[in-house]
């Protein structure tokens, strides 16, 4: 068991190495970072002013190796925005991402599962058609447009929800629908199918002859055997929502990572920029190493291959 952990753990080292390596060159192939990051008209001694500040007026080589050395230390300077710490500034958006992502994949389990387990055991009726059309709107209907909606529904019309900020629980409710409702239909219909494929195996047909009540049979048979797709895709829906949901965080002004990136790029905040794509790329890898960890507690005989 140990061995499979430190293993994963070894395996995540090259990708966060060449998520920073990409992140720190991408800044330089955009063109002269100084002139893209200051106005048009700013002085030229202000230009080599700011230039020797930053550090863009050494070798690029050089500007690697201080790169790394600093991000070993989780130094990734300041923000030009801000004038603060990029860490300090993602670490305080982390909370509200993570209250939001937590929220929302919540509600996509708590809706998904059950809705796919009634679709699959009542296949061809109602309730099947029933799920498997909300299921489809699920997918079709963009987060923008459903989040634009509930705004105009409950709070311009009806007023009894904010439409922005963050604070109270109010406030969570119509972000937290918006992105768990989105997510509920991938994971209903990942369940359906699941419990479909299973449902006809020889040891669910040998647990019903042996009288077991078909609540047991699905849950305790079927749904724990088709759990590793599920967590497959609650562990990739939940790396992007700490990620940041980009377009959801920005319709309800919800002062998340996504939000914070999306006004780093429109202020060609480059520190900022390059510190929250490391951020992402660090909350992929932790994720993905928590599934793989899940996966060895779901089916044991994974840790031993």
């Amino acid at each position: 068991m140990g061995k499979f952990f430190i293993k994963r753990l070894i395996d995540s080292i090259p990708v966060l190495i060449g998520v920073a390596i990409i992140a720190f060159f991408l800044v330089h192939l955009s063109g002269d970072p100084v002139l893209l990051m200051l106005p048009a008209d700013t002085p030229p001694e202000q230009i080599e002013q700011f230039r020797h500040q930053m550090g863009y007026d050494r070798p690029i080589l050089k500007q690697f190796v201080d790169f790394s050395v600093n991000l070993l230390t989780f130094n990734l300077g300041n923000s030009i925005r801000y004038q603060e710490p990029v860490v300090r500034l993602i670490w305080e958006r982390f909370w509200a991402t993570l209250k939001l992502a937590f929220v929302s994949l919540l509600i996509a389990l708590i809706l998904g599962i059950p809705g796919g387990i009634i679709s699959a055991i009542h296949r061809g009726t109602i309730k099947d058609y029933a799920v498997s059309l909300i299921v489809f709107f699920g997918q079709a209907i963009p987060p923008f447009w459903l989040g634009l909606m509930m705004i105009l529904v409950f709070a311009v019309n009806l007023r009894i929800l904010p439409s922005s900020g963050m604070g109270t629980f109010k406030q969570l409710i119509m972000p937290a629908l918006t992105v768990g409702l989105y997510f509920t239909a991938s994971i209903a219909r990942l369940t359906r199918s699941g419990i479909l494929e299973i449902m006809g195996s020889d040891y669910i047909r040998t647990a019903r002859a042996k009288g077991l009540s078909e609540r047991i049979v699905i849950y305790k048979h079927a749904l724990r055997n088709c759990l590793i797709p599920i967590v497959t895709m609650t562990g990739l829906q939940f790396g992007a929502l700490l990620g940041g949901a980009v377009v959801t965080e920005t319709i309800f002004a919800w002062p998340g990572i996504g939000r914070l990136m999306i006004q780093a790029l429109y202020s060609r905040d480059y520190p900022l920029v390059q510190g929250t794509m490391l951020f992402f790329a660090l909350i992929f890898i932790v994720v993905n190493f928590l599934t793989d960890m899940l996966y060895s507690l779901i089916d044991p005989r994974i840790r031993y291959k």
